[in-house]
């Protein structure tokens, strides 16, 4: 009798059909689903995709139980779902955190340009890659959202080389829609010299560079970047949102942001 109970339980299968259920449900009913809709560019095609291979493995698995067959196709598949479901569950984790970790920066630009913006635009903008001197490395990555007034954007932030902000710069001389701006402070004799130079926080907007948007300063300010940008280069890209490149030779401070 004991023999026989062995075998039986050697006999039960293992529940696969249920857990590709309990998993196919958990994607996409759970209380964080609406994470997803922040990188709703990646998302809707990976939910797309995840929920045809959860079809594909049902039938497989069905088909390898009555015949015995498909069971290497049916690993395949299985996969093949579980990395993209990994991938489905890690961007809206990516888009929004490890701002100041230099191993995500191609995943966070890849994420934003495929998932939240245009991704064209976004990496024709931004460097390829981190250069080999980068300090104080900070980008910020917005998912999208239903709201007024709100623009997701990426906020791109280091301290560099000349040789590597040369490169930048002629970057975005290549870019025809991209227009030059060479920041001066006011002149002691103007008025606005004095608000300027005030060290009081109130008069931050004083500092801003007229060219430089003021949704990117008070983020780099944020970021705990404090240098001056009495002689910035900018490049402005008009657009409905303006994007564009920062580049402060004096301290090696770099920003790009879309």
């Amino acid at each position: 009798m004991e023999g026989q109970n062995i075998q039986e339980k050697e006999k039960t299968p293992f529940p696969w059909s249920l857990i590709n259920t309990i998993v196919g449900i958990l994607l996409f009913f759970n209380p964080l689903v609406l994470f997803q809709l922040t990188v709703i560019g990646i998302s809707v095609p990976l939910g797309g995709a995840l929920l045809l291979l959860c079809t594909i493995i049902r039938v497989l698995h069905r088909k390898y139980r009555r015949t015995g067959k498909c069971r290497n196709s049916m690993f395949v598949v299985r996969g093949v779902s579980i990395v993209l479901a990994v991938l489905y569950a890690a961007t809206p984790m990516v888009i929004h955190s490890f701002e100041e970790n230099r191993l995500f920066y191609q995943a966070k630009k890849y994420a934003y340009a495929y998932g939240v913006g245009n991704a064209s635009r976004t990496l024709s903008i931004l460097p390829d890659r981190l250069p080999p001197e980068c300090e104080d490395y900070y980008m910020i990555t917005q998912g999208a959202t239903i709201a007024q007034d709100y623009h997701p954007s990426i906020y791109l932030m280091f301290h560099t080389n000349e040789e590597t902000m040369r490169k930048y710069e002629s970057h975005m001389e290549s870019l025809a829609e991209a227009k030059r701006h060479e920041n001066k402070p006011p002149a002691p004799d103007d008025p606005y010299y004095i608000y300027y130079m005030d060290p009081d926080p109130i008069y931050e907007s004083a500092r801003c560079p007229y060219e430089f948007p003021m949704h990117v300063y008070s983020r780099v300010r944020r970021a705990g970047f404090t240098d001056s940008l009495g002689y910035a280069v900018i490049y402005e890209i008009p657009d409905y949102y303006n994007k564009g490149c920062m580049l402060n030779y004096e301290t090696g401070l770099v920003v790009f942001w879309i």
